[in-house]
């Protein structure tokens, strides 16, 4: 394909070797394949040295020789493509691209995670507004799963806190309230794996194992602990208090398989701190105060932001609706400031951050 002197250039600089690159992982000898890989950064390629070309030639060689392999593969049949979109496992990037948005300060990430928010929210929902489990060439189908709530309220729930834009708590309470009607056992506490109106089981699992991916229930609990901190709903916090004590006994048994559990069981106890930022949108004292609130690693925190200002005399943002207790919770004194409260019971405001 490449030819005696490209090919012997090719097969030295990507490490192809008589008798294969790499060992077999059950045998462990050496099986007679190989996998073009470089042993170096690039730039710095074996063999650039005894060449008589520039770097840049000897790059542009490499990236010909490259380009020709890859046009030639490109006539084979291509293996098949896991191309759907599945609820919860965008319910988890959006968790983690909001996190880290907020935690580096970086846009980008955060309006990835807001972009998969609200195509997951208008696509993957049916006409009840409740989830669906996966979308593929135009069409969303199954009903969802409790991972595919507990992991998308996780996602949601980062992302208002990355941005602050109320519908996004909004809708974590939304699925919330149709995770409790749906999946909850009411007699001994914790959530199935699939929903009460859902096709009829011989038996209704009820996973915490945390293993590659959390459970629903560790999620969920953690969930239900951040919004009843966000929300003052007692009914959250007593179901995750019911979650707790079905899953005990397991969790004594193992407590390294329920690492996310037992993050939530932290969250609780510690107690969490609740802070309420009243300020101007986007006003340099407001966007202080809220860096202070980000500055280092807070897991027992939830931040809330109460918008103040301009609004019209009796008129309340939606945050004061779905948080009454934010309602009175203004600037003072013209400036940005943060109420401290833990158990629903606040410090004096402070507007230094």
């Amino acid at each position: 394909m490449l030819g005696d002197d490209d090919g012997e250039l090719f097969c030295r600089v990507f490490n192809i070797r008589d008798g294969g690159n790499f060992r077999d992982e059950a045998t462990g000898e050496m099986n007679n394949k190989n996998i073009p890989h470089l042993s170096s950064a690039p730039g710095v390629f074996p063999g650039a040295s005894t060449s008589d070309m520039t770097p840049d030639a000897f790059r542009y060689r490499m990236e010909t020789l490259r380009t020709r392999l890859f046009q030639h593969r490109a006539q084979r049949i291509h293996p098949l493509k896991d191309d759907k979109i599945l609820t919860d496992w965008n319910g988890l990037m959006i968790a983690a691209m909001a996190g880290a948005g907020r935690v580096l300060a970086c846009d980008a990430y955060i309006d990835a995670a807001a972009r998969a928010a609200d195509f997951v929210l208008k696509h993957l929902r049916n006409g009840d507004g409740r989830l669906l489990k996966r979308y593929r060439d135009g069409q969303a189908a199954l009903p969802a799963h409790l991972d595919d709530y507990a992991f998308m309220i996780w996602g949601l729930l980062e992302l208002y806190e990355a941005g602050f834009q109320s519908r996004y708590l909004r809708e974590a309470k939304t699925l919330t309230d149709q995770v409790l009607a749906s999946f909850a056992d009411r007699e001994s506490g914790g959530f199935y794996l699939t929903a009460d109106d859902g096709e009829t089981l011989l038996f209704r699992d009820k996973p915490a194992y945390d293993g590659a991916i959390p459970s629903g229930n560790s999620v969920m609990a953690m969930n239900l602990l951040r919004l009843h901190q966000m929300l003052d709903v007692p009914l959250y916090l007593s179901n995750a208090r019911l979650l707790f004590k079905v899953m005990t006994g397991q969790v004594e048994r193992g407590p390294s398989a329920f690492c996310q559990l037992l993050q939530a069981g932290l969250f609780e106890v510690l107690p969490p701190e609740t802070v309420v930022i009243a300020g101007i949108p986007g006003r340099r004292d407001t966007l202080e105060m809220v860096a202070a609130m980000r500055d280092g690693y807070h897991p027992d925190r939830v931040v809330l932001f109460r918008p103040d200002g301009d609004e019209p005399e009796n008129a309340l943002p939606e945050i004061a609706e779905l948080a009454p207790f934010t309602a009175n919770q203004r600037m003072v004194n013209g400036k940005a400031t943060a109420y401290i409260c833990r158990e629903f019971t606040c410090r004096a405001p402070v507007t230094d951050p």
